[in-house]
């Protein structure tokens, strides 16, 4: 029985914590690639003839919901932390570790990245792990002074294969 609540408990409050992450795109899909912002921006200036100054005023729009949809998430993982013990809380964070190893693996295999490149990577996945302050952009910026040319060139196009088909509310692509 103690197993079954504990299992429960890990279950509820991944749901809760991946809920507003799921459906984190700016028409309401699911967001892929680190810059959903500026595909969204792009789009709705094509199909809406935004001027500059519009994409500038929704592009803040949308970095300030991301930013908000962070602190969220951390609040909500605070609360959660709250219920749990001390042991749900270390097999959670070692569940999120090996996520994030997997993440990183697949990273390696596909762009063919150096030990060094591991590591930069490995510590900026930890950092924004750790802090919701870090924007999708920021991320972006930081990997693109990590990777190769060529590798950012197969990540974008890793990203638009994934990212392919998918739209949102009222016909808008993610």
């Amino acid at each position: 029985m103690k197993k079954s609540t504990t299992q429960s408990l890990l279950i509820a409050g991944s749901v809760a914590l991946m809920s507003t992450a799921a459906y984190a795109g700016p028409w309401g899909g699911p967001s892929v690639g680190c810059a959903p912002s500026d595909r969204a921006i792009e789009r709705m200036t094509d199909q809406l003839d935004l001027t500059e100054a519009q994409q500038e005023q929704i592009r803040g729009i949308l970095d300030e919901q991301r930013q908000q949809r962070a602190m969220q998430r951390a609040a909500v993982r605070e609360r959660i932390d709250a219920v749990l013990t001390p042991e749900q809380i270390a097999l959670r964070d070692q569940q999120i570790e090996q996520r994030q190893t997997r993440r990183l693996d697949r990273m390696t295999e596909r762009l063919d990245l150096t030990a060094e490149q591991q590591d930069a990577v490995a510590a900026l996945m930890q950092e924004k792990r750790t802090d919701p302050s870090v924007t999708r952009d920021q991320m972006r910026e930081r990997l693109e002074t990590i990777l190769s040319e060529d590798q950012i060139a197969e990540l974008d196009d890793m990203r638009s294969r994934q990212d392919g088909g998918r739209q949102g509310p009222g016909g808008w692509s993610n």
